[in-house]
């Protein structure tokens, strides 16, 4: 959550983002690709925001005082001469996975964590994100040996598990 209370430093906010003054077309991309990239790579699943809050606090600073609310927004106040609020409002939380269960192979029982689309899963690679990151790929039956009607079905979040390639 962004609050601005000066509608004319909006624009200048928005190209001072992108640093159009002082840079290249191709540098303005990158920069924007690598801002991109950091809020895209920091942890934020449902309950575990901290670190997403952190990046986008850290990147908004220089534009006016960041701070962390009770419900876990990125909040970053520019003030100004003239009276009046803007919100630039966006989600900083994603879906993703909670580990409910580890079975005595190592493979690791799931739970959704908001509208995970299951269909997507199989096969993907992920990070456990516990007191230190641990990767693992998403394991389910596979098609060839499906039969009948879970042949063609997605399989249920319930029944993936994630592979990290270590016993318990």
């Amino acid at each position: 959550t962004i609050i601005i209370r000066n509608f004319d430093k909006i624009t200048a906010f928005a190209f001072s983002v992108l640093h159009v003054d002082k840079l290249s077309e191709r540098q303005r991309k990158m920069d924007i690709k690598n801002i991109l990239k950091e809020l895209t790579s920091a942890v934020g699943v449902s309950g575990k925001e901290t670190d997403a809050v952190l990046t986008a606090q850290r990147l908004l600073s220089e534009f006016g005082k960041t701070r962390e609310d009770v419900l876990h927004s990125a909040i970053c106040e520019i003030e100004g001469d003239r009276a009046g609020h803007i919100l630039l409002d966006a989600h900083i939380d994603r879906i993703g996975l909670i580990v409910t269960s580890v079975t005595d192979e190592g493979f690791l029982h799931v739970a959704a964590c908001g509208g995970v689309d299951r269909r997507t899963l199989n096969g993907q690679e992920v990070t456990v994100y516990g007191s230190e990151p641990v990767f693992g790929v998403i394991a389910s039956t596979p098609p060839h040996l499906a039969s009948g009607d879970n042949e063609r079905k997605a399989t249920e979040i319930d029944d993936i598990i994630i592979d990290i390639g270590d016993k318990k």
